[in-house]
């Protein structure tokens, strides 16, 4: 009688489950970590940004240019072309003037009690949310009407070029007109504080509040450009899969050159899709309690992020999402735009 042999792929079943249980271990292990000593020292040393060093400032803030374009934007009712004021700074950065004034904020994707109609939904949303609120922002401001680019990025790090591995000296002019990318929450926040010091006027990220005032441009729709969220021709969106004009522009499978895209009604470039961009809030749910200039929460752990990238699906990229992130992780598709306060005055522009 010959002994039993043991079964061949038994063993290899065995090893497979060691594999997981040991993944699953180191997994809990890397999570317990990070938690313990990444989260609390972001929390403790990145929740305020130092003030700008007003001792350094020139005496007199850069002037900036006025320059007015006829721009190409997309609007609820079709395309249209405006002319735009910008105002230009040291950086050649253009900047649009955002009066006060209210608009209506729907509440997150993932706050929807719809949110699974809404996704499996191909080609529509219904008009507002359960949980839509007014919110007023009461100070006018200047945002930048595209994303920081990489070429001004630079200025203020030399460095960040080294993070492109697709940087190649041929390739220069297109890449320097991409957005700034990867970028923590904290590097965006050093470099509003370099901004602010080079010209004498204080430049920051805007609140969520500021964002979407400017991202929604005075319309009601889900998107600046209506309801319709399937557009690839209105912004650098939908999946994994590049869109196309973006590769027969510049060869590149991610990101898209900044302005390829018709602007939003007030002449801003680039407020959905392409790169999502950091904010001044911790992440969180909207509160309809706080609807006059909100700021959200004191404390937190993660910053947030708005305007979804060339990744996100269409129906989680409307103007209400956003995203949260640890602000000192370097995360591909995290860039930023600049504010830059005003005074309050009651001149309208670009109405």
């Amino acid at each position: 009688m010959h002994p039993k042999r043991p079964i061949p792929w038994l063993k290899w079943i065995l090893i497979l489950l060691a594999l997981v249980v040991a993944g699953g271990l180191f997994y809990v292990a890397k999570y317990s970590w990070y938690e313990r000593y990444v989260w609390p020292s972001t929390i403790e040393g990145m929740d305020a940004p130092p003030p700008p060093d007003r001792s350094v400032w020139p005496a007199e803030p850069y002037p900036l240019k006025i320059e007015t374009q006829r721009v190409e934007v997309a609007t609820p009712q079709g395309l249209a072309v405006r002319e735009i004021t910008y105002q230009v700074n040291s950086l050649d950065m253009d900047l649009v003037r955002i009066d006060a004034g209210a608009f209506i904020q729907e509440p997150t994707f993932g706050a929807r009690p719809d949110r699974r109609a809404w996704q499996r939904a191909s080609r529509w949303y219904p008009p507002s949310g359960p949980q839509a609120h007014q919110v007023t922002v009461t100070r006018p401001y200047l945002i930048g009407a595209f994303e920081v680019t990489n070429a001004q990025f630079e200025r203020f790090d030399p460095s960040h070029r080294d993070r492109r591995a697709e940087y190649q000296p041929a390739n220069k002019p297109v890449y320097d007109r991409h957005p700034a990318e990867p970028v923590s929450w904290t590097e965006a926040q050093a470099f509003c504080r370099w901004l602010s010091e080079r010209e004498g006027r204080l430049y920051r990220l805007p609140t969520e509040a500021e964002w979407e005032l400017a991202a929604k441009a005075g319309t009601t729709a889900r998107f600046y450009w209506g309801e319709a969220f399937w557009d690839r021709s209105l912004a650098n969106l939908g999946g994994l899969h590049s869109n196309a004009e973006t590769l027969r522009e510049d060869s590149y499978k991610q990101t898209a050159p900044v302005g390829m895209y018709p602007a939003n009604p007030w002449g801003l470039y680039d407020m959905l899709g392409n790169s999502y961009e950091w904010v001044a809030d911790w992440w969180h749910e909207p509160h309809a309690t706080d609807v006059v200039d909100p700021t959200g929460p004191d404390s937190g752990r993660l910053r947030m992020a708005k305007g979804g990238s060339w990744t996100t699906r269409p129906y989680a990229m409307y103007i209400g999402e956003n995203d949260g992130n640890n602000p000192a992780d370097l995360r591909d598709m995290r860039g930023f735009r600049v504010l830059a306060e005003l005074p309050p005055s009651p001149t309208a522009a670009n109405r």
